[in-house]
């Protein structure tokens, strides 16, 4: 009998262990199953955001930068009616430089040779630079003049000091030998200080980045270098940008840099991953145990309604049985 007991209790016991952890592992898998939803969910939301200001950031600095460009036009105009006279560039330099103080010079350079420069004392140091040679200018002054377009250049360290950002207009004109085909002349130039031209051009301003840092997303600016053909980065925010940033090309004249943009924390945040497992844990745990209750509590009413049953089944017989004996003579 004793024994027969403890078999009993000893089966409770399992059952009850099964039903426990067989609940837990289906409440962890249920909970993981939402924890890679939520973080899915959480993780295109991000994306979008990123996006969303990787365009308006991308497609800013290009406006604001293309605009510049054209500030070479009157320069480029002197020199096509002029046939390539410069006597008239003090005054037409002097003019386009007034109208945006971040000019740092005006440059002409016939056959890729500087040969005019403005403001003249600031900047004569730069005479007789050839771009066309210089090791750090071949290779953009070169595209320009192959390529018939606007090119922008740099940011590179001047010859006459600072940091510049420099838009050439190659100038082709017609040749004497033969008016019909057109020959290099050399180049019209303008050099603007960087960044300072970039965050007031178009109100572009820090102001606008740092919203960006107060949303949680790091931020990159940067371009190829054409002479190592290595990233270098041109303005960045403080925070550093994860492996796995999103890129938005930023399109200028003959070139094009990058805009990278992610969350500081990456697109999946150690930290909420954590919250989610650190509430996920608990919860699980209750409902195992709600359900092993309910468990013992269904098991205890099914043996309470099985055991009368049972009993009314045992008087049921015994009646039948009596009634029986009492009728035979």
């Amino acid at each position: 009998m004793n024994n027969t007991h403890l078999t009993y209790h000893h089966k409770k016991n399992i059952n009850i262990a099964v039903v426990f952890l067989s609940s837990l592992v289906i409440s962890v898998l249920l909970a993981a199953i939402f924890i890679i939803a939520s973080l899915q969910n959480e993780q295109v939301k991000l994306q979008k955001i990123a996006h969303f200001y990787g365009d308006h950031f991308s497609q800013k600095i290009s406006t604001s930068l293309q605009s510049l460009s054209r500030n070479l036009t009157p320069l480029y105009t002197m020199l096509i009616l002029h046939d390539g006279r410069t006597d008239h560039f003090e005054r037409v330099a002097e003019h386009i430089a007034h109208t945006n103080p971040e000019i740092i010079n005006i440059n002409l350079a016939r056959n890729g040779i500087v040969t005019n420069v403005y403001p003249y004392e600031r900047n004569k140091i730069a005479l007789g630079h050839n771009l066309l040679e210089a090791e750090q200018r071949r290779q953009e002054a070169r595209l320009a003049r192959d390529s018939r377009r606007i090119t922008l250049s740099g940011p590179f360290q001047l010859v006459q000091g600072g940091t510049g950002l420099a838009f050439r207009q190659p100038v082709y004109l017609p040749s004497p030998e033969n008016p019909q085909q057109k020959q290099f002349w050399g180049f019209a130039i303008i050099t603007y200080r960087f960044p300072e031209v970039l965050l007031k051009q178009m109100d572009f301003t820090l102001p606008d980045l740092n919203v960006l840092a107060s949303r949680g997303f790091a931020w990159a600016l940067w371009r190829t270098d054409a002479v190592s053909g290595q990233p270098v980065t041109l303005l960045t925010s403080k925070a550093s940008l994860t492996n796995e940033p999103q890129r938005h090309p930023v399109y200028l004249p003959n070139t094009t840099w990058y805009f990278d943009i992610c969350p500081v924390n990456g697109w999946l945040d150690t930290n909420t991953i954590f919250l989610y497992v650190y509430f996920s844990i608990p919860i699980c745990i209750l409902l195992s145990i709600s359900i092993m209750q309910f468990s013992m509590l269904l098991n205890k009413k099914m043996k309470y309604l099985f055991s009368q049953r049972w009993i009314f089944l045992q008087t049921f017989i015994t009646r039948e049985l009596s009634g029986s004996s009492l009728s035979q003579p």
